[in-house]
């Protein structure tokens, strides 16, 4: 700052003193913004991470009973499909054993 003092008018220093204090107030305005920003996406993560965790462990505890569920749909859907295609090979049998009647 000597050097600019004694080169420059009174008036151009503290033009200059100016625009430092300015890119200082602005430097300060990002540092608070990337601390709200960092501190939004730890807040994020957090949240993420509670919500795998506990449905990784509420999975883990209740796997048996949901295995069973799942297991008890799939055989009733294979129930009802093996039912119906067996009830349309029946009747194709029948056509086929008796063609008089159709």
């Amino acid at each position: 700052m000597l050097e600019l003092q004694q080169n420059h008018s009174p008036e151009q220093a503290h033009i200059v003193e100016r625009k430092l204090t300015e890119i200082a107030d602005h430097l300060a305005r990002m540092d608070r913004r990337d601390r709200l920003r960092t501190a939004g996406s730890f807040l994020k993560t957090t949240i993420w991470l509670a919500i795998i965790i506990g449905s990784t462990w509420y999975f883990m505890n209740h796997a048996a009973e949901l295995m069973g569920e799942i297991s008890k749909q799939a055989a009733q859907a294979a129930s009802q499909y093996t039912q119906s295609q067996g009830q349309d090979l029946m009747n194709q049998i029948m056509k086929q054993a008796n063609p008089a009647k159709n």
